[in-house]
């Protein structure tokens, strides 16, 4: 039991056990000695205990128990947090920055997951159509058996519309010549001497253009000469067709296609020239004219030899912008792609590439051949343009000199590589 008196120092309720009453008492508080007055103890029966002076004590420092709280803990209570609206939301705005920035690259990088996953599978599907497609065409023994009872599809038709430029009359006459689809126009050059027979080379320009122009006859440089003259200074007989959809001549480009029956037209118009020796007809061409040559190659061996500068093995590399047919159509591409037709070809064909010009393509076509006929190659020293100049001119050194019953003419990487 306890009695609560209030010190009159600092008026703090104190509680005094019952036993302490009536003796002085030290406020635990503020320290002031209080007097607590009488016992409130009853008054007992047994005999009066001799009385004791006071002594002194300490209270015991008073305890809280809320209003609220009905268990009797001496340990004060803890107050209540009090919370506001401001200290329920932050006014930091980084968390949310940093929220938004990491599901933004989280979405990012699953986008990108799903992206290469589906280009993959397309890339797959793509790679074995034009494998099977590849397979279906390897039994065929040229490229014209192969393409019997196909018709390429264009999705855009392309033709020049523009007339043949007159040549120099002492230099070139302008010709036609009969191709599967009408009358082209082609530049031939004047013979050294018309009584006698002369090999001859049908040249293709580069670029996507089927025309024909002043490239033939005008001076090229060196470091340029796409106009081969180096075959005429030679005493070779040249030809420029014009080829579908160039000129004025009928059709549309069609892109390595259409174009090798031209090119075997022109051959066969060349043949039956009295000055023309049509067992030595070579042919020729550069970059895109270089890619057809091949074509040409796989599909007749009517050519002593061919020669092609700066080809492609996979023509899908153009892209469908310059293109004129559907390039994810297997079909379309295998019929057109040089890496499928070296097995065909069946007369010795000579491919060049300058070691800075498009090398990689022409290592390619190396890497996958097998046949014999078929020879590459890498010019170092020279890039896609300037190894025309010296190379036709060994070339055309070479064809002068190529009499025999069949084709001599060998290359080696030793000349070459002395070309200057």
């Amino acid at each position: 039991m306890s009695s609560v008196v209030k010190c009159p120092g600092c008026k703090q309720r104190i509680n005094i056990a019952t036993e302490l009453m009536g003796q002085v008492v030290q406020c635990p508080m503020c320290k002031m000695k209080l007097n607590t007055g009488q016992s409130s103890n009853p008054v007992s029966s047994s005999p009066p205990v001799q009385s004791q002076p006071p002594r002194q004590v300490v209270a015991a420092p008073p305890y809280y128990r809320p209003d609220n709280q009905r268990h009797d803990s001496r340990r004060p209570a803890a107050e209540p947090q009090l919370y506001t609206d401001n200290q329920k939301k932050s006014s930091n705005p980084l968390p949310w920055i940093l929220g938004l920035l990491g599901g933004g690259c989280f979405l990012v990088f699953l986008l990108a997951v799903v992206g290469v996953f589906l280009i993959g599978r397309a890339a797959r599907n793509q790679i074995v159509a034009e494998l099977e497609a590849q397979d279906r065409f390897s039994t065929f023994e040229t490229l014209l058996e192969a393409r019997e009872g196909f018709t390429t599809k264009l999705a855009q038709q392309q033709s020049d519309n523009a007339p043949v430029p007159q040549p120099p009359r002492e230099q070139f006459d302008l010709v036609k010549y009969q191709s599967p689809i009408g009358q082209m126009s082609a530049y031939v050059s004047k013979p050294d001497d018309p009584a006698v027979r002369q090999p001859a080379i049908i040249w293709k320009f580069g670029g996507f253009g089927n025309g024909i122009g002043e490239t033939a006859w005008q001076p090229q440089p060196k470091s340029n000469d796409q106009s081969a003259s180096a075959f005429r200074k030679n005493g070779v007989v040249m030809m420029y067709p014009a080829l579908r959809g160039g000129n004025d001549n009928p059709g549309h480009n069609e892109c390595f296609f259409g174009e090798v029956d031209d090119i075997l037209a022109a051959a066969d118009y060349l043949s039956k020239q009295p000055f023309v020796d049509p067992d030595r007809i070579y042919l020729g061409g550069h970059s895109t004219g270089g890619t057809l040559v091949l074509l040409c190659a796989a599909s007749s061996n009517r050519f002593r030899a061919v020669f092609a500068f700066g080809p492609v093995d996979d023509i899908s590399g153009y892209g469908q912008e310059i293109l004129p047919f559907d390039i994810n159509d297997s079909n379309e591409l295998a019929l057109r792609n040089p890496e499928n037709w070296l097995h065909a070809i069946k007369c010795p064909t000579f491919a060049f590439e300058g070691s800075g010009g498009n090398a990689g393509s022409l290592l390619n076509l190396v890497r996958q051949n097998d046949n014999p006929f078929f020879h590459g190659h890498v010019v170092p020293g020279f890039d896609h343009f300037n190894v025309l100049g010296p190379v036709n001119e060994l070339v055309a050194k070479k064809v002068s000199e190529d009499s025999g019953q069949v084709c001599n003419i060998e290359i080696t990487a030793e000349e070459l590589g002395s070309l200057r």
